[in-house]
């Protein structure tokens, strides 16, 4: 899952909304994601180096992955 601030992904799986909460887990940054179709949306993203790309909470994002990647979890 690709979290983006922009629209400029084709992927043709994608989502909308807005991030919730940011929690950073040292290697990993948990985003909680309120998808504009309703509900919400937890997604792990890998901390890179010098990565210019820090999303804060009231961010609108974009979140395009791949189908065959995606594993639903039930809480």
């Amino acid at each position: 899952i690709s979290l983006l601030s922009s629209s400029d992904d084709k992927s043709p799986f994608h989502l909308t909304g807005v991030v919730k909460e940011c929690i950073y887990m040292g290697t990993d940054t948990q985003y909680i994601v309120k998808l504009d179709a309703g509900g919400e949306l937890l997604t792990r993203d890998q901390n890179a180096t010098n990565s210019d790309a820090v999303l804060g909470e009231g961010d609108k994002v974009n979140i395009a992955f791949d189908l065959s990647t995606a594993r639903l979890l039930r809480g």
